[in-house]
């Protein structure tokens, strides 16, 4: 999982390796991976594992300015299998797995959004916060590494975006 794997703490190491070389280069987060077997139902608890440490990766991503581009491995490997009956896509066989499903939505929530602090509550429960100011939208993206937990929040009136 992203946080086990140390990742925001990676991306700062890089983005702060680049500050000090005076780099202004992008940094873009490429060859992530996660292999679902073909035998793993779409809807299964691995399948959902899957999405949740995508998603979770994806969000600690744009969390850091300096990350501008996130690419997963695969989006579909219809024909080659990294072996029997392994693969790294977010797509299989022509259906969408939840991985796909999640990084579509968090890319969607997440596009023109300037990161704006991060931060824990607790020992497990990971904020990362988002704006945009020329629209005055903003995102909270709130989730528990190790253990469920409860949130109450209260939040100012809400005007619908969409409507019919």
């Amino acid at each position: 999982m992203p946080e086990t794997n140390r990742e925001a703490e990676m991306h700062a190491a890089a983005a702060e390796m680049l500050d000090e070389l005076g780099g202004d280069q992008e940094m873009w987060v490429g060859q992530k991976g996660w292999v679902i077997t073909d035998d793993s139902g779409v809807l299964s608890e691995y399948a959902l594992a899957f999405a949740d440490c995508l998603v979770r990766s994806l969000t600690i991503a744009r969390a850091n300015p300096r990350v501008k581009k996130y690419f997963w491995f695969m989006m579909t490997d219809e024909n080659a299998a990294d072996g029997p009956g392994e693969r790294f896509a977010l797509w299989r066989f022509g259906q969408p797995l939840p991985g796909a499903v999640a990084y579509a939505n968090v890319a969607h929530r997440l596009e023109h959004m300037e990161p704006v602090e991060s931060f824990n509550l607790g020992a497990s429960v990971q904020v990362r916060l988002f704006s945009r100011p020329e629209t005055g939208h903003s995102v909270a993206a709130v989730w528990a590494v190790s253990n469920e937990f409860g949130l109450d929040v209260e939040l100012p009136p809400c005007r619908e975006m969409y409507s019919p």
